[in-house]
C-alpha cells in the first residue's frame, strides 16, 4: 500500500499497489497530482522505489512536487508511520486472510478515521 496523509486536514489518500516498485511509486504519485490543487510538499523515506533513478526523472519533469527525504532508517520521524502502525495493528486483529479482505478492512479503517483522528494518531494534533 502506498499512502499520503494532508497535514492541512489530516486526509489520508491511499492505493494498494502488486508492489512497492518505481512505476508504481509514479503511478500513486499521479493519482496525487488528480486529487489535490496546488503545491505539494513530499515527504517520505529514502526507499529505493522513492529515490530511484526513474523517479527522480518523472519528479523533476512535475513542478507541483517538492520532496524532502528523512534520514535513513528512521521511521519515528515519519508521521504517516505511525497512522500504518495503528491501521495495520487493526487490521492484523482480522480473523478473515484473503488479500481482499486485509484491503477492504484497510481502507474501511481509513475511511472511517476523521482527520483530527487521523492527525492525533501521527502524532500531529494535540486539540
Amino acid at each position: 500500500m502506498y499512502g499520503n496523509l494532508d497535514l492541512t486536514s489530516g486526509t489520508t489518500h491511499v492505493r494498494a499497489y502488486e508492489k512497492e516498485r518505481s512505476d508504481c511509486t509514479i503511478q500513486h504519485l499521479e493519482s496525487v497530482l488528480k486529487k489535490t490543487t496546488g503545491r505539494v510538499l513530499l515527504i517520505w523515506d529514502q526507499a529505493k522505489w522513492h529515490t530511484s533513478k526513474k523517479v527522480r526523472q518523472w519528479l523533476d519533469s512535475h513542478d507541483r512536487i517538492e520532496t524532502h527525504l528523512l534520514p535513513a532508517w528512521s521511521p519515528e520521524t515519519n508521521p504517516m508511520e505511525d497512522l500504518w502502525r495503528e491501521l495495520f495493528g487493526r487490521v492484523a486483529a482480522c480473523l478473515e486472510r484473503s488479500l481482499d479482505t486485509l484491503l477492504k478492512s484497510a481502507k474501511q479503517y481509513l475511511a472511517n478515521l476523521s482527520g483530527k483522528q487521523a492527525l492525533r494518531t501521527a502524532g500531529l494534533y494535540s486539540n
